[in-house]
Formats: structure tokens, C-alpha cells, sequence
């Protein structure tokens, strides 16, 4: 098939082949965006990331929110499967896109794709009622696992059992 001809030409880093592939069959948007969302329904993010990337430098105007991803939810995965703050700056290309993420149910999203940072214990414990009973919503090997609020957004916090005796970094 000939996408999948595209698509392998750019995964084994044959841009230029992988281009001229895809001009054969796509029209009306970039062909970085088409190989994106291809890659994109093939769950290979790091290379529709890339072929997004590519297409910005290319021609910045081509590519689209997500390149072409219609329903928000499908975009928000998106971002967060990436984990790359600039994702936002791709979406916002689209001008749909760029109202729907000045809407204010967006802000706190937003800040769920940043980079993760350290919190202290006196925030978890304010966020989960200082690990109520009634807030506990599972448990598994390692510990119980409550529900909570960080900034109105819903979070779950495992508390490591204190008998657990871990045996390095990785646990």
C-alpha cells in the first residue's frame, strides 16, 4: 500500500522519499500532515511528532491543528501522549482549534501537559483531605491509592504502604 510505503520511508529517516510518496496521494493539506495523522492512527507518535515538526519548518502556515484532527478529545490525547508543552503552539495553529484554547476549561489542561514538577507533601495531603478514608478509592500492592483536587483538576495519589521495603530507585 502506499501509505505504508510513505510511512516507512519516514521512519527509516527517507524524508525526501517519504515526501514524494505521499505527494502522490494526498492533496489540499501538507504532506507533513498527512504522514503525521497516518503515523498518528499507527499510534507511532514520536514519528508524527516528528513529521509535524518537519512540516512547521517547511511551511509553518501548512500545518494545521493537530493537522487535522477534528475532535478535540482525539487532539487533547494527543498532546498528552507527547507530553510536550509546544504541542499547544501546533494545535493553536488552526484558528477553531486556537478559540477552543482560549476557553477557559483549557487553562488548567494546559498545565497538565507541562513538565511534571515536585509537590510537597502538605500539598497531597491537602489535596486528598490529608488521606481520608472516604477518599480512598483503591489499593494495590504498593499502597492505597486516594482520589483528590490540584487546581480543580481530578488527581489520584498512591501512599506507599510504611512497611513496604523497597529495594532501589526504580521502585
Amino acid at each position: 500500500m502506499v501509505t505504508d510505503r510513505a510511512i516507512s520511508n519516514f521512519c527509516a529517516g527517507d524524508v525526501m522519499s517519504a515526501v514524494a510518496v505521499a505527494n502522490q496521494i494526498t492533496s489540499g493539506k501538507s504532506v507533513f500532515a498527512w504522514l503525521g495523522e497516518a503515523l498518528l492512527c499507527r499510534d507511532q507518535y514520536e514519528f508524527a511528532l516528528s513529521a509535524f515538526q518537519e512540516g512547521l519548518q517547511v511551511n509553518p502556515d501548512e500545518v494545521d491543528c493537530l493537522v487535522g484532527i477534528i475532535d478535540t478529545n482525539d487532539s487533547i490525547t494527543v498532546a498528552n501522549a507527547f507530553r510536550v508543552a509546544d504541542m499547544w503552539a501546533v494545535l493553536a495553529k488552526d484558528p477553531n482549534m486556537r478559540e477552543l484554547l482560549r476557553a477557559p476549561k483549557f487553562k488548567a489542561l494546559i498545565q497538565v501537559v507541562r513538565p511534571p514538577r515536585e509537590v510537597s507533601v502538605a500539598e497531597v495531603q491537602q489535596w486528598t483531605g490529608n488521606f481520608s478514608p472516604a477518599r480512598k478509592i483503591g489499593e494495590g500492592a504498593f499502597g492505597d491509592v486516594f482520589e483528590g483536587q490540584c487546581q480543580s483538576i481530578p488527581v489520584a495519589v498512591k501512599r506507599l504502604k510504611p512497611t513496604l521495603r523497597l529495594q532501589g530507585d526504580e521502585e
